[in-house]
């Protein structure tokens, strides 16, 4: 960070701290530098890298996926944004995405079964993303690629790949053993080292590799690993999949293993895992205090196809267009006997058994909308998420829309985005999430946070109190990675409410006098919600605070009386008063 607090426009502070990380995403476009590559070996010289950081001039974007297909059904069509903006973007795949070592149509439907053959599949996925990156990037899904084996950590090999067109694209492949099922128990997968039921997993040498041989990863080679790519791409945006992916309404698969219990999730199991290994080596990267910031976005992914679609048409189509030159569905001859895509996805991506992932791209933190603060003298004050603590820019003087920062704020391992809200006298209060880390003294869990404002600092940026942990609705370890993002609303006597989403999908809520003497977490009666459902809460002129899900059940209560449950979905999906009220506001989904 720069010695001295940077002065940020209005526009540069809404790229970063507008409605959370998404906005960076949507930013980058416009302001990533096009410079000359870097090979992955080199470090950045770190002279260099503060005056890009300063200015905003360099953008990097890391992406960490565990198949070769996530980041086309996922992260698109942010990582065709990356792409095509001229930033650095590597994408680096963590398992070799085998599966069952058949390149034909889903299950086989209408074609004859090949023989296994998993490290030809591998390969054949891995030339499908490098076509589909090699489209994003110049057009022309035959661009060539420079194929190497480097070392992240001694002792161990992984692929490279750099666009020859556009070297600033990079793939990496670690070619780590997938589970090779979404949900069974299998002590030799991601999820299986991350819980500690297996030492080691090995790795699976795809048709072709320069890589020469195969390495068994600990846990602690994996993060290493990782953390090591950090350290050489030194990212401004980090793009993961979902490490607190939602559990589905069935019985889970049952093991002898219990390191290997737990829930049956929508989303696949080395999706989640591959993402709390990313958290894992964030952590220690961060440890190093690296000389730029880094945005974390957190993706969903198969729990995007039972929430409804967001994408619109055109985007979809773009999306199953670059999915249809991984599948291989225009037969291309790319000049590799072990095939050129991955014939299981094909051409089938916009209309298909995956239409609903390419229909939608959901970040798991939705964007704050009480991000952006006014302070006691009129001056604004913006919140963040960086570098996993949480940060801010204060406005130099009011209305002036010059701002100063990101002056750092504390928290470890924090999560997508800060909620700010205001007290009666002027004085702000935060609300965030953050991961804690298993060790040997503790579970692996989620908590939500709070600070209070307790001054002003002589630059006028405002000063915090510590942080304060508020638990989550879920005191089971497991149950807490479930947890959703805070959202809170301050009544007219300071009153504080918190509210976010419990294990079991409904809204939980804890309340304290002047933001603090915290009572217990206590869940409001609703219906079973949906995967993704969450809180919203609007505090009207009248004193009454709303609270509803996306479904359109609502409670209602003032500090006196307490919540209140009024079903507030009318006909026609609008929204009808409360006894006594002003009325429903439109929701916002946590």
């Amino acid at each position: 960070m720069p010695t001295h607090p940077s002065r940020w426009s209005r526009r540069r502070l809404l790229q970063v701290a507008g409605g959370g990380a998404a906005a960076v995403t949507a930013g980058a476009v416009g302001w990533a530098w096009a410079g000359p590559g870097m090979p992955l070996s080199q470090v950045a010289d770190p002279a260099l890298e503060r005056e890009a950081a300063a200015s905003g001039a360099e953008q990097a974007f890391l992406h960490v996926i565990a198949h070769a297909d996530d980041s086309l059904y996922f992260m698109n069509p942010a990582l065709e944004q990356s792409v095509r903006s001229g930033a650095r973007s590597v994408t680096v795949c963590m398992t070799g995405g085998e599966s069952d070592g058949r390149n034909t149509a889903e299950h086989g439907r209408g074609d004859r079964m090949p023989p296994r053959d998993r490290p030809a599949f591998a390969r054949a996925r891995t030339n499908g993303l490098r076509a589909a990156h090699a489209v994003m990037a110049t057009g022309d899904p035959l661009s060539p690629w420079d194929v190497e084996a480097i070392s992240l950590l001694p002792g161990f090999q992984v692929e490279i790949q750099t666009l020859r067109a556009a070297p600033r694209n990079q793939l990496v492949f670690m070619e780590l053993v997938e589970a090779r099922t979404v949900s069974e128990p299998r002590a030799r997968s991601l999820r299986g080292l991350w819980l500690g039921a297996v030492d080691v997993l090995p790795t699976l040498r795809s048709e072709g590799t320069p890589v020469q041989r195969t390495f068994q990863y600990t846990r602690e080679d994996v993060v290493a690993s990782l953390t090591a790519l950090l350290e050489r791409v030194r990212p401004t945006v980090v793009r993961t999949l979902d490490p607190n992916a939602v559990h589905a309404p069935h019985r889970p698969p049952p093991t002898d293993d219990p390191k290997l219990r737990g829930f049956q999730y929508y989303d696949h199991q080395d999706h989640i895992s591959s993402a709390c290994f990313t958290q894992a080596a964030l952590a220690a990267y961060w440890g190093g205090r690296p000389t730029r910031p880094t945005v974390v976005e957190n993706y969903i992914g198969y729990e995007a196809g039972v929430l409804p679609n967001n994408v619109d048409l055109p985007t979809a189509r773009r999306k199953a267009e670059l999915l249809s030159v991984y599948g291989w569905a225009d037969g291309r001859d790319c000049g590799d006997r072990a095939g050129c895509g991955d014939r299981k996805v094909g051409g089938s991506a916009l209309d298909g058994w995956s239409r609903n992932w390419t229909r939608s791209t959901r970040l798991r933190a939705p964007g704050s909308n009480s991000w952006l603060r006014p302070l006691k003298d009129g001056r604004l004050a913006a919140f963040a998420v960086l570098d996993g603590t949480a940060v801010c820019w204060a406005e130099t003087a009011p209305g002036n829309g010059t701002f100063s920062g990101p002056h750092r704020l504390g928290g470890g391992l924090l999560q997508g985005q800060v909620h700010a809200v205001s007290h009666p006298g002027g004085a702000l209060q935060l609300f965030v999430s953050r991961t804690v880390l298993p060790a040997p003294n503790h579970a692996h869990r989620r908590e939500l946070l709070t600070a209070l404002q307790n001054g002003t600092a002589r630059n006028g940026v405002p000063a915090f109190g510590p942080w304060e942990s508020l638990g989550t609705p879920d005191a089971a370890p497991l149950k807490s990675l479930e947890t959703g993002f805070p959202a809170a609303a301050v009544g007219q006597d300071g009153t504080v409410h918190v509210f976010a989403r419990d294990w079991r999908g409904g809204i939980a809520y804890r309340s304290g006098a002047q933001g603090g003497d915290w009572s217990l977490w206590r869940h409001l009666e609703a219906p079973t919600a949906s995967p993704g459902s969450g809180a919203g809460y609007r505090l009207s002129w009248t004193g009454w605070t709303h609270v509803w899900t996306p479904r359109g059940w609502c409670t209602s209560w003032r500090p006196v009386t307490g919540p209140c449950t009024t079903g507030c979905r009318g006909r026609r999906g609008r929204y009808r008063s409360p006894p006594g009220t002003p009325g429903c506001p439109s929701p916002v989904a946590r």
